[in-house]
């Protein structure tokens, strides 16, 4: 519906510069990306580009922030889009699915903010479940709310046309009765008068066909009556290919960490990981198979949108059942995405290692479309296996080998870390070996058998970051109490930033990373070739428990940069309120002059 509404004003106010119009597409699966700022700056974006030239405030709000390589705080984007807003005579934004925005504070302050934009003669429409918050934030803010639901004579149609196009006698015999219960258990939902259609569609027996739709609940649990009928169905199939491409294809679109477009989906259903030999090397493109037989292979629980390019369960429904029960019906599916994901970042296209420009890691990225996903999450299907039920992945010999090759490694790497950043520079890494790499992915148990192997522990990447600063600056607690037991350098720098462990983890916030690393020898006083200390950054920072922390284990409160600031003052000149607060209790508790 929402792509209809979007389609309708793009065309009707085509030629009209006096009207913006944007729009978000919600999805559970992308909360991270979807923060309040994203979602803010998203539509600023949407907003600014339709004007001839840029609008001179977005302009101003870039060159600040590229010169000083910071991001612009709420106040900023808001107040940029409300400017950006005020170019146009009229606005529309369009919302879909907002009941997938993260509940609580997330989605109230984004439909705030767009509540505001009314002022600003915005239009807004949005999509939603039936779910009180957003239907109470929707009548406080006097919006008009309407139920959009199927009669009972249009489910009634499209069931007598489904009947008329299978040609099987048996349901035309009794379409009457049949039509009857369908739409008694319906009660007006297409989506599961279609399901429970599709469960009849193959039988032949009228006692058959009345015992499925007799025990057919009515209300919500009717969807995993026809969930389950569908999933058994595709179990007892006889054709074992088709059954086992169905749980393939399902499994992937369930437990897959974000949706996945058309290319992805097929490319990662092509990959053979138990085939032949040369199956390791490269994909066999036969194997690619079209979307129309994907979806026919899973009677009607999956859909492949058109204006989106993204396969999908069917319904809000289906994904819920599966986040339920995919243990039941693919309980190894994890570990099969990782082992797929793995094999895939294998083949050879990628042991020629990372690219030399940006055009041709480009062209890579498009002839392997699933990469970019491998790339970033076999280490998230990875961590998941192995704390599961699921069979660990440490000893797995293709990981393995994987890991010890360094141009597999490194083509991974660079797209791992690349970034087009405001500059447009654009990522060639020069060295990632194992352990830091692995550490980087949050792997911990891979650490293990590559130390057997002789990887070093001391290795660094291609900044001199070492498998210890990775772990510190990204919390990761027991894979820091390892490495530090097994002997880990804790005052080791990194060559780019000059930082040691310590420093990158009260800078971010880890209080248990930062005690263990105190408790086990390091220097709290120990800088970087600014001057800084860990205490310095934490108060930049504005990590109060850890400036807070760090005092009381020792740290010097006075010391002072190579520019002369202390910490408060870099706590105040960055707007680190909290620290600023902890702070002044801690001087004053110390009766230090407030200039400290």
């Amino acid at each position: 519906m929402t792509s209809v509404v979007i389609d309708h004003l793009e065309t009707q106010y085509l030629n009209n510069s006096k009207v913006g119009i944007a729009y978000i597409y919600f999805n559970y699966k992308r909360a991270e990306e979807q923060s309040i700022d994203k979602l803010l700056l998203n539509l600023l974006k949407q907003l600014s580009q339709r004007q001839d030239s840029v609008p001179s405030c977005v302009t101003e709000l870039y060159m600040k922030h590229v010169r000083n390589r910071t991001r612009p705080s709420r106040r900023e984007i808001t107040s940029s889009l409300s400017a950006v807003a005020a170019l146009y005579s009229r606005i529309f934004i369009v919302v879909d699915a907002i009941d997938e925005c993260q509940s609580g504070d997330c989605r109230s302050t984004f439909l705030n903010e767009l509540f505001q934009l009314r002022d600003l003669n915005a239009n807004i429409f949005a999509t939603s479940r039936p779910i009180f918050d957003i239907e109470t934030d929707f009548k406080n803010a006097n919006s008009i709310i309407l139920e959009i639901k199927a009669s009972d004579e249009d489910v009634k149609r499209y069931l007598e046309g489904k009947i008329d196009a299978s040609g099987v006698t048996v349901l035309k015999r009794n379409r009457g009765a049949i039509i009857t219960k369908i739409s008694e258990v319906a009660s007006g939902m297409f989506l599961l008068a279609h399901l429970l259609f599709e469960s009849i569609r193959d039988e032949r027996r009228f006692g058959v066909i009345n015992r499925i739709l007799e025990n057919a609940a009515a209300g919500p649990a009717a969807y995993d009556y026809a969930y389950e009928n569908a999933m058994i169905r595709i179990r007892d199939t006889n054709d074992g290919d088709s059954r086992n491409l169905a749980l393939r294809i399902i499994s992937w679109i369930t437990c897959a960490s974000r949706p996945l477009k058309t290319a992805e989906l097929l490319h990662a259903l092509a990959i053979e990981v138990e085939g032949p030999k040369d199956a390791e090397n490269e994909l066999d493109e036969a194997n690619i198979l079209e979307i129309n037989d994907v979806v026919s292979l899973c009677t009607g629980l999956v859909k492949a949108g058109e204006e989106t390019d993204v396969v999908r369960l069917v319904h809000y429904t289906t994904q819920e059942y599966f986040d339920r029960t995919w243990h039941q019906w693919f309980p190894d599916a994890h570990r099969d995405i990782a082992i797929s994901c793995v094999t895939y970042m294998s083949y050879n296209t990628f042991k020629s290692g990372p690219c030399l420009g940006y055009y041709p890691l480009e062209k890579r990225r498009m002839s392997k479309p699933l990469y970019e996903y491998a790339v970033e999450n076999w280490a998230h299907h990875t961590h998941i296996a192995s704390k599961g039920s699921e069979s660990s992945l440490e000893r797995e010999p293709l990981v393995l080998k994987f890991l010890q090759n360094d141009n597999l490694r490194m083509s991974c790497v660079q797209v791992r870390l690349w970034r087009e950043d405001l500059d447009g520079v654009w990522f060639y890494p020069e060295r990632m070996p194992a352990i830091p790499f692995v550490v980087y992915e949050g792997l911990l148990s891979l650490v293990v058998p590559l130390l057997e192997m002789g990887a070093d522990i001391e290795a660094q990447d291609w900044q001199g970051r070492t498998a210890l600063i990775w772990a510190a600056e990204n919390g990761y607690e027991a894979t820091t109490k390892f490495l530090v037991d097994k002997g880990a350098d804790t005052e080791v720098k990194d060559r780019y930033f000059d930082r040691a462990p310590l420093s990158w983890a009260a800078e971010n916030g880890h209080e248990a990373v930062v005690r263990c690393l105190v408790e086990s020898g390091s220097n709290m006083e120990t800088m970087c070739r600014r001057g800084r200390t860990a205490l310095l950054w934490a108060a930049r920072n504005d990590q109060d428990a850890i400036v807070r922390l760090l005092v009381g284990m020792g740290a010097d409160i006075k010391v002072k940069d190579k520019f002369g600031e202390t910490a408060l003052i870099l706590a105040a000149q960055n707007g680190s309120e909290a620290a600023v607060r902890v702070l002044e209790e801690l001087m004053s508790n110390l009766s230090l002059p407030q200039y400290y």
